[in-house]
């Protein structure tokens, strides 16, 4: 490994651990007023993250505990009887497979050799076997294989959001869903329409820069680990490989999906006692679900334990 590599990720390390589990720890948010039947929770998952995390958010348990139902950016048992998905959409046209684009010189020798690298090494698999495919589709074979690398335990399929969703059925709580698995898979399909030269663009500049976009992903779950609000939010805005309000990406993957779950939210919360579970990305920015239940009228703030941990 790169020593430069190496030493940054001491020194994140070392400066996140002091503000693991502090009195910044927001991921959860109890919501109220606005004639909520009762205290309702906002919870900001990460979608890699294993269920083992639930015991060290403060207070999360007991929120399961309390609400009537449990909603979801989808139900997880919906996946139990999904049919097979056309997964055409990340098939690159015959004139822009990667040896097409090399030959066009939109990506290098050099490019195609760290991309063969990265998914030998990140991904068990090989630029040849992927050549078939949209450069968006390698990016993103290469940026899950990296999210699962820095996770604790990351042989643990069982998710977050399993996890939570798991454990209120046991207790029968009803799970729900802010959306339909296809309502996922359009967002996705979307993202795949960007032009083939900027998702080759993209590939590049991580190729270029692998060690900066590998410890931006080991930042992102360590920010998560540590519970620390301002830390994720920084992270998230980051301007290389992050994202801000006006990134059309955003927009597709968080800003109007929130819209569309405001409207889902706002018929819920009088009528029950509700934890909502989506990624933490949601809750940032003008259009983020905190911004916006405020601009509702609910009061939303975060859940403090006192004395969280021995």
């Amino acid at each position: 490994m790169n020593p430069l590599f190496q030493m940054k990720k001491i020194l994140l390390f070392a400066v996140l651990l002091f503000s693991t589990v502090s009195v910044d720890a927001q991921l959860l948010w109890r919501i109220s007023g606005n004639g909520c039947k009762d205290s309702s929770y906002l919870f900001g998952t990460y979608h890699y993250e294993t269920f083992e995390f639930i015991p060290k958010v403060p207070g999360l348990i007991d929120a399961i505990q309390n609400v009537d139902v449990i909603y979801g950016e989808v139900n997880i048992e919906d996946f139990n009887t999904l049919p097979s998905q056309d997964m055409s959409f990340q098939h690159a046209p015959a004139d822009s497979t990667i040896d097409k684009l090399f030959a066009y010189k939109l990506l290098t020798y050099e490019d195609c050799m760290k991309a063969d690298l990265m998914l030998s090494i990140n991904c068990n698999t090989t630029l040849e076997q992927k050549k078939f495919l949209k450069p968006k589709a390698i990016t993103e074979t290469i940026t899950m294989a990296l999210q699962k690398e820095y996770i604790t335990n990351k042989d643990l399929f069982y998710t977050l959001d399993m996890g939570i969703q798991e454990i209120g059925r046991n207790r029968g709580i009803e799970s729900k869903s802010l959306e339909t698995v296809d309502d996922q898979l359009d967002v996705i399909k979307a993202m795949y329409e960007v032009p083939i030269i900027e998702q080759a663009e993209e590939l590049a500049k991580i190729c270029r820069d692998f060690n900066d976009f590998a410890f931006y992903y080991m930042a992102v779950v360590a920010a998560y680990q540590s519970q620390n609000f301002n830390i994720i939010r920084n992270i998230f805005f980051n301007s290389k490989y992050g994202y801000d309000e006006d990134n059309p990406e955003a927009e597709l993957l968080f800003y109007k999906r929130n819209r569309n779950w405001m409207e889902k939210i706002t018929q819920i919360l009088p009528n029950q006692r509700a934890l909502i579970v989506v990624g933490v990305g949601h809750f940032f920015g003008e259009d983020g679900l905190l911004n916006m239940l405020e601009e509702k009228g609910y009061t939303v703030e975060p859940v403090i334990v006192d004395n969280q941990y021995p």
